[in-house]
């Protein structure tokens, strides 16, 4: 229980590493298949229509955050979802993108 509240519960001060990532279409295509079927980031950082069965992605509004998880969906606190798109994160380096998706102990 201890290394799960310490791999949870404390920050990770990781180094940022200094890095340069090449964009290519190739990757561009994978990253989006990674956010939209395997991590499902757009889920949560994306508008959600709760109206309509299994709460669809509100058109227009992919990646822009906005949703809020409270009381209200089963939550105990309250998480709000930022904008991860590239205008969001346009002042990120490769590395500290790498560092946000690659949490370890």
């Amino acid at each position: 229980m201890l290394a799960i509240y310490v791999c949870v519960a404390l920050p990770a001060n990781k180094p940022i590493q200094a890095l340069t990532i090449v964009k290519t279409e190739a990757r561009v295509e994978r990253g989006k298949y990674l956010a939209t079927h395997v991590a499902v980031c757009v889920d949560c950082h994306s508008t959600r229509d709760w109206r309509a069965f299994s709460g669809p992605v509100v058109a227009g509004t992919w990646g822009m955050g906005g949703e809020i998880m409270d009381h209200s969906k089963g939550f105990p606190g309250e998480i709000h979802t930022p904008n991860i798109t590239p205008f969001a994160l346009k002042y990120w380096t490769d590395g500290e993108l790498l560092r946000a998706h690659h949490y370890r102990c």
